[in-house]
């Protein structure tokens, strides 16, 4: 059996990002609020696809989630955060659709918080990062 191209399998981890990932940015109430979280996940029931999307990315964790209730099924869970997953962002971002709007601003917050995680954050930086967090939240709204 032949291999896949990357090309293949970074569009075959895009379309799964598309369809049952999550691009989530947020303030932590620690430290004040400056705290950015920024995390790229995957949650599926399917152990393999799960994984697959780790060897792929190569950066993030795997775990089992325990099940919500007694008729449902457990879950994995793939998670990146901050600058890892924007780069890995940018590696997909060509085969990306429905959440290629949301990844580009996601890209945008991580690139501009990069390398000032002790610098004071200004008003003027604050208010930039928060417009981005709540247009990214605003994307997944469904019309």
């Amino acid at each position: 059996m032949r291999r896949r191209s990357k090309k293949t399998d970074l569009a075959w981890v895009a379309g799964l990002i598309d369809g049952e990932g999550c691009l989530h940015a947020g303030r932590n109430n620690g430290n004040n609020g400056r705290y950015l979280g920024l995390h790229l996940t995957v949650q599926m029931c399917d152990r393999r696809a799960v994984k697959n999307i780790h060897r792929i990315a190569a950066i993030g964790t795997v775990r089992l989630l325990k099940p919500s209730g007694p008729t449902r099924r457990p879950l994995w869970k793939w998670c990146s955060s901050s600058q890892q997953a924007a780069t890995f962002l940018e590696a997909i971002l060509p085969y990306m659709v429905t959440k290629k709007p949301q990844a580009v601003l996601f890209i945008r917050l991580a690139r501009e918080q990069k390398g000032k995680l002790n610098q004071r954050l200004t008003e003027q930086r604050t208010k930039f990062q928060d417009r981005l967090i709540k247009r990214i939240k605003d994307l997944k709204r469904v019309s």
